[in-house]
């Protein structure tokens, strides 16, 4: 069977799971925390894989560890069934497909923003805010801090970017300099 294929079946059971329990963010949430965990933690992410000879059982009790101790009886069940199955080899894309199908059928599009150094919670809740009054939904924006852009800022929602950043604007001048210079000679 075709990993994207499984990957999306599961992670829309749970989405239509939480949408019957109304606990989709509190599962949000915690597949953003044990995503992000899996990343950083060494060996997390094998341990909760079909491959580390853990019981479902022991799974879900390091998944609770690992989310600060408790789990949504929403989780609990998801990662239960994934382990019953074998298919929890693909948690970590099924927890990402989630968010991304979770987010879409509520509206919101999820944003990077690049800076110099990280923005305030006001000028957050200025960008949101312009977001959806010019574009038309909510975003979440994920702020992540790039020392080269020298200044200004990089702006990345769905196919839309823009791209004020004093890198690349010397980056353009210096283009420019060099067509102009290659006309002279």
């Amino acid at each position: 069977m075709d990993t994207g294929l499984i990957v999306s079946r599961y992670a829309l059971a749970l989405v239509r799971l939480v949408e019957e329990t109304g606990g989709g963010d509190t599962v949000c949430a915690e597949a953003t925390a044990l995503g992000k965990a899996m990343k950083e933690v060494p060996g997390l992410a094998q341990a909760l894989r079909g491959s580390s000879g853990l019981s479902a059982k022991e799974k879900i009790s390091l998944a609770k560890t690992a989310l600060g101790g408790s789990i949504s009886p929403e989780m609990e069940r998801f990662l239960g069934l994934l382990a019953s199955k074998g298919r929890d080899e693909y948690l970590p894309l099924m927890l990402s497909s989630f968010i991304r199908e979770y987010y879409r059928r509520k509206g919101i599009r999820v944003a990077t923003l690049r800076t110099v150094s990280p923005p305030s919670e006001e000028m957050l809740a200025k960008i949101r805010a312009l977001v959806k009054e010019k574009a038309g939904f909510d975003v979440i924006i994920n702020v992540v801090t790039d020392p080269e852009l020298i200044g200004g800022f990089v702006f990345d929602v769905d196919d839309y970017l823009v791209d004020s950043s004093v890198k690349r604007q010397l980056d353009t001048v210096r283009r420019q300099f060099i067509r102009k210079n290659r006309r002279i000679v």
